[in-house]
């Protein structure tokens, strides 16, 4: 009777040493897929790892595995997984007592973070520029306040180049240039117009906002012309032209 229930225990014994070995292989593809650049694969096998089971009796592996998986999803642009799967990577880390990786995931983790607020900065950008797209042309005219007004007009012919409407864009970049009473407003009035603009008028609207900021020694508005030129193929003229 002992021997057979020896038995018993060497099968438990081996079938748990199997066990965990197929899990360090499942592991080790997920960091494979991870350098190799298969990164849905990588998230397929790190998330396949996170089992109850597994986060209680090899937290430290499950933390590993969902390590992977965020800096694969971090490459995907899935900043809202990535950052779940950090805090569980910490977690389960903490609970293994690797502290020697808390410094790595905590760097994960806080790029993650920060690419999750850019993600939701530009939703909410992106909210708001749908909204000022239907706010009507007259509206924005009564503005009392010129510098207000201006900058509304700026505001929503970006929004409507950005949504591909690039007649109504110009309406408002051109109404923005002739009201503009500061430098800023005629620049980034003239680059808009540019923006929606082809050929010789690109270029004209480019350089012209180039100059005006070259005559007014603005350094800001003079670098932002210049890659917009750039951006487009203008050469801008030597200084002092």
């Amino acid at each position: 009777m002992r021997s057979g229930r020896h038995g018993g225990t060497e099968g438990t014994e081996e079938r748990q040493k199997a066990g965990e070995g197929e899990e360090e292989r499942r592991l080790v593809e997920a960091w494979e897929a991870l350098r190799g650049g298969e990164e849905e694969r990588c998230i397929q096998l790190g998330v396949g790892l996170d089992t109850p089971e597994l986060r209680k009796a090899r937290p430290g592996l499950v933390g590993r595995a969902l390590a992977f998986a965020a800096q694969a999803a971090l490459r995907r642009g899935e900043a809202g997984r990535a950052h779940g799967w950090l805090l569980d990577a910490i977690r389960l880390a903490k609970a293994a007592g690797e502290v020697e990786a808390l410094p790595a995931l905590r760097t994960l983790h806080g790029e993650a973070s920060a690419q999750l607020a850019a993600l939701q900065a530009a939703e909410e950008q992106r909210r708001q520029d749908q909204a000022l797209m239907q706010v009507p042309l007259e509206e924005i005219l009564a503005e009392p306040e010129p510098g207000a007004r201006v900058d509304r007009l700026i505001r929503q012919a970006g929004a409507l180049a950005d949504a591909g409407r690039a007649a109504e864009a110009a309406a408002r970049a051109e109404i923005a240039v002739g009201q503009a009473a500061d430098l800023r407003g005629r620049v980034i009035g003239l680059l808009l117009l540019a923006r929606v603009s082809e050929g010789a008028a690109q270029e004209a609207h480019v350089l012209a906002a180039w100059r005006m900021a070259d005559a007014e020694d603005d350094q800001n508005l003079i670098a932002f012309a210049a890659r917009a030129a750039k951006m487009i193929g203008v050469e801008i003229p030597t200084p002092g032209f």
